[in-house]
């Protein structure tokens, strides 16, 4: 995995058709994970790409599980991919967004919530209440 986050740096990453699963033992999520990348990071993660200089869209079924000790800390990530659903396509950089563009979405996303309910609305305190 560390190869993994090490190498999404500048990808734009997104998920669909979730499926979860929540429990005390932790959270369950079989999704449809895409991501835009150079071909040197996905290189970089086990994916056969031509060129490591173009861009490219991958979409795969995975399966994600995240345990939690009995105090609801994360304490791993299991990641599992269904390797017979894998499309990789190269997609030309004027069709693609960009992370820039993603981050700026973002950003202007996070601005209206926190207009709308208060800087930080998202953060809780120690006994799990919102810290506003």
């Amino acid at each position: 995995m560390l190869a993994f986050y090490r190498s999404v740096g500048e990808a734009v990453l997104w998920n669909s058709d979730d499926r979860l699963a929540v429990g005390d033992w932790g959270i369950a999520d079989e999704l449809t994970f895409d991501q835009l990348a150079r071909g040197a990071d996905l290189r970089a993660i086990g994916y056969d790409v031509d060129d490591p200089e173009a861009l490219y869209h991958t979409s795969s079924r995975q399966a994600f599980i995240w345990p939690y000790d009995s105090r609801a800390r994360l304490i791993g990530e299991n990641l599992y991919e269904d390797k017979t659903s894998l499309v990789i396509e190269e997609v030309s950089p004027d069709e693609a967004i960009t992370p820039t563009r993603v981050r700026e979405i973002h950003r202007e996303r996070l601005a209206t919530l926190e207009a709308d309910h208060g800087e930080l609305f998202w953060v809780l305190d120690a006994e799990g209440r919102a810290a506003r």
